[in-house]
C-alpha cells in the first residue's frame, strides 16, 4: 500500500488556534530531533512538515486524511478538525496487526495519491 503521507509534530495544537492550549509562549523552532527525523521518513519515502504547513493544507481547502496516533484520551482532551484517532506503540513500526491493517485501509481508503497527516505528541 503506497499512499503520499506527511509525519507532522502535535504542535500543530498552537498553530491551528485549536482548544488545546500551547504548552509553550512561541515556537522555539525545529526541535533538536527534527532533521534525524526527516531524513529518517525520507529515507521511507515521506516528509516531515511544520505546523504552519498542516495549517495551510486546512485553509487551502485541500483533501486530506488527518490521523492523531496518540492514545485515545489524549485524543478526545483535543484534536486537530477532522482527525481520525488510531493509536500507534512502537512495535506497530515493525508490523501491524491484521486489525489494525485493515482499519489503516479502511480509513486510507483506495486514493493512494491522497495526502495523509499523521501526528502524535510533541517530544521537545
Amino acid at each position: 500500500m503506497r499512499t503520499t503521507a506527511i509525519v507532522a509534530s502535535i504542535l500543530v495544537f498552537s498553530a491551528l488556534g485549536a482548544a488545546v492550549p500551547p504548552c509553550r509562549a512561541a515556537d522555539p523552532g525545529p526541535p533538536d530531533w527534527w532533521a534525524d527525523a526527516a531524513d529518517e521518513a525520507a529515507a521511507d519515502g515521506y516528509r516531515l512538515i511544520t505546523p504552519a504547513a498542516v495549517k495551510t493544507l486546512y485553509d487551502t481547502g485541500n483533501t486530506f486524511v488527518i490521523l492523531d496516533t496518540r492514545p485515545g484520551y489524549e485524543y478526545h482532551w483535543g484534536h486537530l478538525p477532522g482527525a481520525s484517532n488510531m493509536t500507534f506503540v512502537p512495535g506497530d513500526r515493525l508490523v501491524l496487526s491484521p486489525e489494525k491493517e485493515a482499519g489503516m485501509r479502511r480509513l486510507l481508503g483506495p486514493d493512494k495519491e491522497r495526502i495523509v497527516v499523521v501526528y502524535c505528541r510533541d517530544f521537545r
